[in-house]
């Protein structure tokens, strides 16, 4: 009979699969709702909707790296 255990190996790749998987969630859900808030036309809106969805990490990484979020100022 085979020995019946946890093959860690399978096991951290799993996990490393999850970490990827919520880093990409993370990133899509802050650029949509930044793209949410952007006032553009209809198409480029739906472009970048577009661009953000279809394209893993790339597309929400463009997006974040072309509309950085505006710095808060603050007032004394």
């Amino acid at each position: 009979m085979d020995k019946v255990g946890i093959d860690w190996t399978l096991l951290l790749f799993q996990i490393g699969n999850l970490l990827i998987l919520i880093a990409y969630v993370t990133l899509v859900v802050i650029a949509l709702r930044r793209l949410l808030r952007t006032h553009k036309p209809l198409m480029v809106y739906l472009l970048w909707l577009l661009i953000i969805l279809v394209v893993p990490f790339a597309g929400a990484a463009l997006f974040l790296l072309e509309h950085p979020a505006a710095v808060a100022r603050r007032t004394s």
